[in-house]
């Protein structure tokens, strides 16, 4: 999950996390020159990507996890302290799990009293997606919701909360015949309060694409200068021209519906010498900042300066044109939660890095 205010981002490669390991990088988000150092020392960064994949960060916490591993490895990497997170279901080991950091913003407006939503890929293909949820002040995973989520592949790993509301993506792939109801890709959006559940067609101008890149939502920040999340945010990519419309409701219409508030060619944007570039990630950070990563760098925009805004180079990487994803982070030293008493331990013998005394 995402979290407003971050300062940096962990790029990681997309796909399955049963790789167990991989290249992980950590960079600063450096929007309009405010150029600073990432807050984690790159050992820290290391170790990371040795543990697994990354399925979930939110305001200075990560979940850690890969198939076949548990527990889970819940901490905050600024202090290097931990706790372990059994997997909903000791059954499900093998199974497509995909986690997520939410805050439970409906019980307690303390941003320290959050919980872990996990989302279980069914083995049937037309059962329902079960939800769990875990509280790190009792450590006990309890049933939360079995959703419908129709009869497409959901993108689990972009799922986002806001104003306790859970919204998930579909793909675009065609394997539905033109006529079904599934055949355009769809958003579904579950009210952690009400428990009620609802589909979200997506705006026509994004179904354009969509079967050759799939569609991103985000959190999209509130210009009162409150740091609050408004509503999420769809973005689509099309032929190198990123496409961003936001979920709006009124007082007197209080259906759901999509606004367009950018529509720009990567080249219009100022990247003139990549017209054909791979976009190989995309997603916004901080509730405004377009970043995407083409085969070797990685770019940012602010949106909130529409189509008057410059694009600026935020990074290389080393994914080697390798889609990827984006994970924002910001250093915190708060804990992750009352058992969080081990400690990431970091020593050297012969010059040389050891892995640190963890038991997983």
């Amino acid at each position: 999950m995402r979290s407003m205010g971050d300062s940096d981002f962990f790029l990681q490669e997309n796909g399955f996390y049963n790789y167990g390991y991989g290249t992980l990088e950590l960079h600063p988000i450096h929007v309009k020159g405010n150029h600073q150092s990432c807050s984690l020392p790159s050992k820290v960064v290391k170790y990371l990507g040795t543990y697994g994949k990354i399925l979930g960060s939110f305001n200075g916490f990560l979940c850690c996890g890969k198939l076949g591993k548990n527990p889970l490895l819940l901490l905050n990497p600024t202090t290097r302290t931990y706790m372990q997170v059994p997997i909903p279901d000791e059954s499900l080991i093998g199974s497509q799990l995909r986690f997520g950091l939410i805050i439970d913003s409906d019980h307690n407006e303390n941003t320290d009293d959050y919980v872990l939503l996990s989302v279980v890929t069914p083995h049937e293909w037309n059962a329902g997606f079960r939800f769990n949820i875990l509280s790190p002040s009792e450590m006990i995973w309890t049933d939360f919701a079995t959703i419908d989520f129709g009869g497409r592949n959901m993108i689990l790993e972009s799922s986002i909360q806001v104003k306790g509301v859970v919204y998930l993506v579909s793909d675009g792939g065609l394997y539905f015949e033109k006529g079904s109801e599934f055949f355009w890709p769809y958003l579904v959006s579950h009210d952690m309060k009400t428990h009620t559940s609802k589909f979200l067609q997506i705006p026509k101008r994004a179904r354009k694409g969509s079967c050759y890149s799939n569609l991103v939502i985000s959190k999209w920040g509130s210009r009162s200068g409150s740091g609050d999340t408004d509503t999420i945010c769809l973005v689509g990519l099309w032929r190198n021209k990123f496409s961003v419309w936001i979920l709006c409701s009124s007082t007197d219409n209080p259906c759901l519906y999509w606004r367009s508030v950018f529509h720009m060619r990567i080249k219009a944007m100022g990247l003139r010498e990549i017209d054909q570039a791979k976009v190989a990630g995309y997603s916004v950070v901080n509730g405004r900042t377009l970043i995407f990563a083409t085969e070797e760098k990685v770019y940012g925009y602010d949106l909130w300066d529409g189509t008057n805004g410059k694009i600026e180079e935020l990074c290389s990487h080393g994914f080697d044109g390798a889609d990827v994803c984006f994970h924002p982070f910001s250093s915190t030293l708060r804990c992750p939660g009352p058992d969080a008493g081990n400690r990431l331990k970091f020593g050297t013998k012969s010059s040389r890095e050891v892995r640190p005394s963890v038991k997983v």
